[in-house]
């Protein structure tokens, strides 16, 4: 079952977006108990006090003691970095505001936990294909962003085939996962159906696989529509189900009376 959370972003480049943003984060701490900052940099820290964002000695005990407390209440705000060994851990919902982070780190920091997420980004490319995963709203107009979707049925129906056959955490690093996700693409292009990597890429992230996985899939996708060779183990090749077409079209027809027709 897909998750449901608030997801937000703002524009990270503008400063009352932040300012708006920080505020964002502060209120939904307090109401939480706990919430996190996550960075790409610890320099960024130090960027949001100059730019006036936090006050410039909070971003300092921020940056140094990996936490700061909310002024008028028992609520802390906690500092998440990438390259850190000791990440903050929370054991419920707690909101994360991400600053200027690429698309790989938020796919990571979407993952931690059911909270509220908004993102503050620098080049809105740089987090596109969260974006088209997710359909944030915008924290400042209110403006929802569409989410991608895969149009082609069967493609939809393919796809969730190999969701349910995979472990979301570890995607198509086992041979026998990864040779689904070959012959399965394979099938598809060879019956003509349309898709794109990114497509593949953005649905993996909907379903919550981890991003490294979810990149790994579309990869393979890319290659398989690039007739490009790809080394499967010998035992798994050519595993799924003769009638496993056919399956699909009855399943994207609306008839979901089996859906046991993986490899």
């Amino acid at each position: 079952m897909l998750r449901v959370k608030a997801r937000y972003l703002v524009d990270g480049t503008r400063d009352a977006d932040l300012q708006l943003a920080w505020a964002w984060l502060i209120q939904e701490s307090e109401r939480a108990g706990a919430g996190a900052l996550a960075v790409l940099l610890l320099d960024h820290v130090r960027t949001l006090g100059t730019r006036g964002i936090m006050h410039a000695g909070a971003a300092r005990t921020l940056e140094r003691d990996r936490s700061i407390g909310i002024q008028n209440s028992n609520a802390r705000i906690h500092l998440i970095a990438e390259r850190a060994r000791d990440n903050p851990r929370f054991d419920r919902p707690v909101p994360i505001l991400a600053v200027w982070p690429t698309d790989d780190f938020i796919a990571k920091i979407d993952r931690l936990n059911d909270g509220p997420l908004c993102v503050a980004w620098w080049l809105e490319k740089d987090i596109a294909t969260w974006t088209a995963a997710h359909g944030p709203a915008n924290l400042a107009t209110g403006v929802q962003h569409e989410t991608s979707s895969i149009s082609d049925p069967i493609v939809r129906v393919a796809l969730e085939n190999v969701d349910q056959g995979v472990n979301r955490g570890t995607g198509i690093s086992h041979p026998m996962d990864k040779s689904l996700a070959v012959n399965t693409f394979k099938l598809l292009r060879d019956r003509g159906h349309a898709f794109t990597a990114a497509e593949v890429q953005v649905f993996a992230m909907q379903h919550n696989w981890d991003p490294r996985g979810a990149a790994a899939l579309a990869e393979v996708a890319q290659a398989i529509l690039d007739r490009r060779a790809i080394r499967t183990h010998s035992k798994w090749a050519g595993q799924q189900r003769k009638d496993v077409y056919a399956h699909w079209k009855e399943r994207a027809a609306g008839d979901t009376t089996d859906q046991s027709y993986g490899p």
